[in-house]
């Protein structure tokens, strides 16, 4: 028996743990073959299917890290289920081994999704578990690619340390939901919240405890709106929630319940500061008879917070429109 760890030793795939392949093979002389190739290395797990339909039913209630692909089928070809699986989302590496191919096919699989090529007249244990080696390590650098772009482009849009989305996001968010309100006819309410004396906060107990508290009024906001809401720190100590499908009656009683929420928190940072805090929240709603842009929503809910703040803080104050606005 060859020892997997021999085949290659910077691989980064973890072979001291079980490997689960699904052999998507017509042939029942051809799968044991198979089958008796990987029979001395008991951490791989090799099933069979016998069609295109049955293999993703398969992958789809159970989890594979590998594929063996043969390219003549009962009901297709591997071109077939290689589309299928790309329209299905189903991201599971595949290797062709079939009799059948040519380095046309080869290609051509490969093309289409496939990461490697062995043909059964060369299938050995060396190149077997070799060709499985290599392709298992070459979709975990795809994985760590992708998660790498994702978590890029999630950053340009996230606030770091809320988790809520940022200014940058709001502005466009904001945008598109007044054009859809204003084309659909749906209701859609700004609501703008800002931390009561938050300086205080930072000059008492220090920056660190002023992060922790945004960073748990944000969770409590997120607890608070629906799952459909759009959460954002707009800058410093100040929020944005843009709710779409809601009245102002609506938004009046989620943030009067967040409001309260906060106002009874007591907030400790290192088991020695402890603290209240309490949030100012402005809300506007879109008035399509005004035909609004953007800007003057939030120039509205900008105003109600205005007028929150000067009215004493720790309320919540709505606004029809700005002062003036016809």
């Amino acid at each position: 028996m060859i020892e997997l760890q021999h085949i290659d030793e910077t691989s980064v795939v973890n072979i001291d743990q079980k490997i689960t392949i699904l052999s998507l093979e017509d042939s029942d002389d051809d799968f044991e073959m198979l089958n008796a190739v990987l029979s001395d290395h008991k951490k791989i797990s090799l099933s069979r299917s016998n069609s295109i339909e049955d293999a993703l039913q398969a992958l789809k209630q159970n989890h594979f890290d590998l594929i063996f692909l043969d390219y003549m089928l009962s009901d297709g070809n591997g071109l077939d289920f290689l589309r299928r699986m790309e329209k299905e989302d189903l991201e599971i590496p595949a290797v062709v081994i079939t009799g059948q191919g040519d380095e046309m096919i080869a290609k051509q699989m490969i093309q289409a999704g496939a990461y490697d090529y062995l043909p059964k007249n060369r299938i050995g244990e060396e190149s077997l578990l070799r060709v499985l080696i290599n392709t298992l390590e070459k979709a975990c650098l795809k994985r760590e690619i992708k998660n790498a772009r994702e978590k890029i482009a999630m950053m340009s849009i996230q606030d770091e340390l809320t988790r809520l989305y940022n200014r940058r996001y709001f502005n466009e968010a904001v945008e598109k939901e007044v054009f859809r309100a204003m084309r659909y006819e749906t209701n859609l309410v700004l609501c703008m919240i800002d931390l009561d004396y938050f300086k205080k906060i930072n000059d008492t107990y220090g920056h660190l405890a002023g992060d922790m508290t945004l960073s748990e009024i944000a969770g409590m906001l997120k607890k608070c709106v629906r799952q459909s809401d759009l959460c954002c720190r707009y800058g410093g100590e100040e929020f944005t929630v843009i709710m779409t499908n809601t009245d102002i009656k609506g938004a009046e009683k989620v943030s009067e319940r967040f409001r309260k929420m906060v106002a009874h928190r007591l907030f400790k940072y290192n088991n020695s500061s402890k603290f209240h805090c309490t949030v100012s929240v402005g809300i506007a709603a879109y008035k399509p008879e005004l035909k609004q842009s953007s800007t003057e929503l939030l120039e509205a809910a900008d105003y109600a917070l205005y007028k929150a703040k000067a009215q004493g803080r720790n309320m919540v104050v709505t606004i029809d429109a700005l002062p003036g606005a016809t």
